[in-house]
């Protein structure tokens, strides 16, 4: 979690959820993590969470919460709901930029339908208008999402959904958006890489069946 977006939310709102992710090209990708802000009174009692949540501060002021979350898993998508219930907060922040909003209401059985037939003329669509650069990592990351939801059956950003459809549910709560547009994330991601890894992107968009792309170490 960002520290600036705690202040935000602590400028902002009584009680929050903050919920961000980490973008880049290759396994990087699936490892998102979900932050937790609720100000409100001290309580001696602990507070029942996930087992991967970790409690960072808890006082008067506040407490805030840390959930690693992994962007396919659905017992991601449970640990979110078990945080809204214990918490109960007014306002909920998702580390996703305007340009990747459209997450929040994804339909998940369309999304895998497109993901069986997805396939170069469609990745040609989705980074229309796009510079070389930005758009070869973009249409890697949309190949990516594709060939593991068609793999797991599971559509990316369950997790933000799930934060999402329970902000509604509450009465008051807020939802707001905390990341840095996807194209400086791209752009960060590719000043990273070598050329060798340059030539697995290449390789990852241009065959049916790649092999796994290797750990990248992205700039934060």
């Amino acid at each position: 979690m960002k520290y600036q977006s705690c202040l935000l939310v602590r400028r902002l709102m009584r009680k929050a959820i903050v919920i961000p992710v980490i973008c880049g090209p290759a396994k990087r990708i699936f490892y998102p993590a979900v932050s937790v802000y609720v100000r409100h009174a001290s309580s001696s009692k602990p507070i029942p969470l996930p087992r991967s949540a970790t409690l960072l501060q808890q006082d008067q002021s506040a407490t805030v919460v840390l959930l690693g979350t992994v962007h396919f898993s659905k017992q991601s998508v449970e640990d979110v709901t078990e945080i809204v219930k214990v918490l109960n907060p007014n306002a909920i922040l998702v580390e996703l930029c305007r340009q990747r909003v459209s997450l929040l209401e994804l339909d998940d059985k369309k999304f895998l339908e497109d993901a069986k037939n997805f396939d170069a003329k469609k990745l040609k669509e989705a980074v229309k208008g796009q510079n070389f650069v930005s758009g070869m990592l973009h249409a890697m990351l949309l190949k990516t999402y594709a060939d593991i939801a068609k793999e797991l059956g599971v559509a990316p950003g369950g997790e933000f959904r799930r934060a999402y459809h329970e902000m509604k549910r509450i009465p008051g709560c807020k939802l707001f958006l905390g990341d840095r547009p996807i194209q400086i994330t791209i752009a960060r991601a590719f000043q990273s890489l070598s050329v060798y890894e340059l030539g697995q992107v290449l390789y990852h968009l241009t065959t049916s069946n790649p092999k796994p792309l290797e750990y990248v170490i992205l700039p934060t």
